[in-house]
């Protein structure tokens, strides 16, 4: 958090109305006319920048978690707007938006906490996997920015479907591990466990782009060798069986899959090309691969 004391943020450009209505805040300090300017602020930066913040709360849970940011900026007096001076406003607006982040997570949790009442359940009811998918679609796609960042793009929907599969492998395996952490908040749990997940596969992703770079690097220096013949019989079998399990998948998992293989975009797209939801091409996909890999593993793969 940013303090009066610490060193300042860079100054809020000219002529952004936002910055300005910041600056205006901090300056009004603990005044009688504080509140009032406050909620000409939050009415601003709701409407400029609602889509990225809190886009998938309703009417009534926006107007929950401004209000709850109104008490944590004006209540104390003001403790919370007291954190920033007037220069500070860039950073002010920084802390709020995250704030309003959270709190709206937090109200999402409310709404779809459901499946914690089922941890102990055998397997994972229906109920509860519904109520987690959209919690995660939610609430992790809204703070996804944060983790998925140090990744190309073209990764970031492959390293959040990941993520999701890490959550529900094993009938929720990972999900389940929370009741062993008592007193720890869930939200803070989850974000932790996620974020953890996006650093353990990006370390993966450096170590094989150096791995690769190696091999470039070794093949420049080593002549191609004559072709062998058993390579290629080898990998005419592993085409044969590739085919062959992709053939024993059922027609819906397998006409997802040729999808992705034959348009590689985001999931949301795909998606949306196939009158799907998202979460259902994330599973589709996953529990797929899934049964290729068993596949090709009992081929001797």
């Amino acid at each position: 958090m940013v303090s009066g004391s610490n060193r300042r943020a860079p100054s809020c450009p000219k002529g952004d109305v936002l910055a300005d209505l910041a600056r205006e805040l901090l300056v009004a300090g603990a005044s009688a006319g504080e509140a009032n300017r406050f909620a000409v602020f939050a009415t601003e930066f709701a409407r400029t920048q609602a889509p990225s913040v809190f886009e998938k709360l309703d009417p009534t849970g926006r107007d929950r978690a401004t209000e709850t940011m109104r008490g944590i900026c004006l209540d104390g007096p003001a403790a919370g707007i007291k954190k920033f001076e007037p220069a500070q406003a860039t950073a002010f607006l920084i802390w709020y938006e995250k704030g309003l982040r959270d709190v709206s997570a937090s109200i999402l949790f409310e709404r779809y906490g459901v499946f914690l009442q089922f941890v102990s359940f055998r397997p994972f009811p229906a109920e509860a996997c519904t109520a987690f998918a959209s919690f995660f679609n939610e609430v992790y796609r809204a703070n996804r920015s944060g983790y998925l960042s140090m990744f190309p793009r073209d990764h970031a929907e492959d390293v959040l479907a990941d993520i999701y599969s890490h959550f529900i492998d094993r009938d929720y395996r990972r999900l389940r591990e929370y009741t062993e952490r008592p007193g720890v908040p869930f939200l803070a749990w989850f974000h932790t466990v996620a974020k953890n997940r996006a650093i353990e596969l990006h370390r993966k992703l450096q170590i094989e782009s150096r791995r690769r770079g190696e091999l470039d690097r070794e093949s420049e220096r080593i002549p191609d060798p004559r072709p062998n013949p058993e390579d290629d019989v080898l990998r005419a079998k592993l085409r044969a069986a590739i085919q062959e399990c992709f053939d024993r998948l059922n027609d819906r998992y397998r006409s997802v899959m040729q999808y992705v293989l034959d348009h590689p975009t985001s999931r949301d797209a795909i998606a949306r090309a196939l009158n799907l939801t998202t979460t259902q091409i994330y599973r589709i996909t996953h529990e797929a691969r899934e049964q290729l890999r068993r596949c090709l593993a009992e081929s001797g793969f």
